[in-house]
């Protein structure tokens, strides 16, 4: 946990490793301050916000650098267009959020592109080939960190004397957004 992140959307591009940590613990220790009571609070109310738009959020897993899933993401947006990358997104983010699934593992990566419709000796393909889409997938997360975007998505907090939160900038596709709507609600960190 000793290694800093420039672009955070991609949660941890520059871990040593892609294996990754244990989620709830990194959490804890990195948003947290490894305060077992700050953690608690944020994970109540994370789900309580979560019920409300259907989704039971588990901050078990693994959280680990998503390079390849960016990957992913961009290479089938640009070969079969924004909604196939939209399915991508949602299947990635109900694993990742629900399902405990390590956010990068091929495993992961294939059953978000077969669920996007993509056949799937293709997605096995593009996933063992790390090599495919690398240089421009970087190229795009170094113009978009150079643009200031660093998270998914990108909050400001309003003016202190208000609690809301304006998001600045996501692409959310119609079925991701029950995911970005607690993160709305979380925008004050947590006391």
């Amino acid at each position: 946990m000793g290694y800093d992140s420039q672009i955070s959307f991609t949660l941890d591009t520059i871990c040593p490793c892609k294996e990754g940590e244990d989620k709830y613990e990194w959490y804890k220790q990195i948003k947290f301050d490894g305060s077992e009571d700050k953690m608690q609070k944020y994970t109540t109310l994370m789900n309580t916000y979560g019920q409300q738009v259907g989704i039971d959020f588990d901050f078990h897993g693994t959280v680990a650098n998503t390079f390849d899933a960016h990957r992913l993401i961009q290479h089938y947006q640009e070969e079969l267009g924004p909604e196939v990358a939209d399915e991508i997104v949602n299947s990635l983010y109900t694993q990742y959020f629900t399902q405990r699934a390590h956010p990068s593992a091929p495993e992961t990566l294939v059953k978000a592109a077969t669920a996007a419709g993509v056949d799937k000796a293709k997605a096995e393909a593009f996933v063992s080939d790390g090599s495919e889409g690398m240089q421009e997938t970087k190229m795009l997360l170094r113009e978009q960190a150079n643009n200031g975007i660093d998270s998914v998505s990108t909050f400001s907090s309003a003016p202190s004397s208000s609690a809301s939160a304006t998001v600045i900038s996501t692409s959310a596709s119609l079925e991701t957004k029950p995911f970005i709507a607690p993160l709305r609600h979380t925008s004050a960190p947590v006391e």
